[in-house]
Formats: structure tokens, sequence, C-alpha cells
């Protein structure tokens, strides 16, 4: 995953903030170690996670 050169081309092109979409928590964390430079940082400034339930969602 290119994640790092993504969000360099975001910052580059004045984006300062975006919504990340994902069933996990590995973009964001990847958000979290990526360089930061005279922007600012990465850090997002909330974290909502949903909890799946297989079994429910399955049926089994």
């Amino acid at each position: 995953m290119r994640f790092s050169d993504a969000l360099d081309v975001l910052r580059r092109d004045g984006v300062w903030a975006y919504l990340e979409l994902d069933p996990g928590e590995v973009p964001t964390r990847t958000t979290e170690e990526c360089p930061t430079d005279d922007i600012g940082t990465t850090t997002p400034s909330a974290v909502l996670t949903v909890t799946r339930d297989r079994e429910l969602l399955l049926g089994g």
C-alpha cells in the first residue's frame, strides 16, 4: 500500500482533512506512522469503529 505517497499528494494539493473509511484499523495506524512535514501531523482527530459480529451477520 502506498498510503504515505497518497497523503503526500493530498497535502501538496492543500488538503488538510480527509475521511478514512475502512473495515479495520490498519490505514489509521499507517497514517499515524507517516512522516510529517512543515504542514503538520497526520494524526486523526477521531477514530470510530464498529464491532462486527460474523455469526450474527452470516447466520451461523
